[in-house]
């Protein structure tokens, strides 16, 4: 994980500078972006964990749907995003 920030922080963050008279308010808010994506890792580990206990339980295609079309984790936009509608999955599975 350290070396996917490291590579981000050169990518998206180090190039952007902030327009201020301040030499210090460019870092503060590299810093500032760089502890969202902290908190945006952390939020997908979280998520991961729960997807995982419940696929864990096998549920059924119904239970399956819900989970899926119910999934969100919190403020950091964490979302699960079938790219059918509901109708269309259960259409093809038979339900």
């Amino acid at each position: 994980m350290t070396r996917r920030l490291a590579r981000y922080y050169e990518r998206a963050v180090a190039p952007r500078r902030a327009p201020s008279s301040r030499a210090g308010a460019g870092a503060l808010l590299r810093l500032a972006r760089l502890f969202r994506r902290l908190s945006e890792e952390v939020a997908i580990l979280g998520a991961r964990k729960i997807v995982a206990e419940t696929t864990a339980r096998q549920p059924s295609i119904e239970e399956a749907l819900t989970f899926a079309y119910e999934f969100d984790f919190g403020a950091f936009d964490v979302r699960i995003a079938p790219t059918q509608i509901r109708s269309e999955i259960e259409a093809s599975s038979g339900g």
